[in-house]
């Protein structure tokens, strides 16, 4: 069984990252998404730079079938956090 992992330090866009247990969180967060080819699905989860909790980002976990689908994932969940607009999790990367 192959679990990966990948984080990204980001300033969200105006209008911040919307998150399943805290709402739109805004400012500097770390963005780290987990992969594991045993349920084949990536969760983004995400920390702001001056709170120690990880909160999950909307839309997440989703289906990625293998270990390139896992890191477009989160590439894109980067790419939508700098965007901000209360981002949620792209489903198809």
């Amino acid at each position: 069984m192959t679990k990966l992992d990948w984080t990204t330090a980001v300033t969200t866009g105006p209008g911040g990252v919307r998150t399943e247990e805290a709402g739109v969180v805004a400012g500097e967060v770390t963005l780290r998404t987990f992969w594991s080819d045993s349920d084949s699905q990536a969760l983004v989860t995400l920390q702001h730079k001056e709170i120690p909790d990880w909160y999950t980002m909307s839309g997440s976990p989703v289906d990625a079938p293998s270990e390139a689908a896992g890191k477009a994932v989160h590439e894109a969940a980067v790419d939508a956090v700098r965007q901000g607009g209360g981002a949620t999790v792209p489903h198809n990367p």
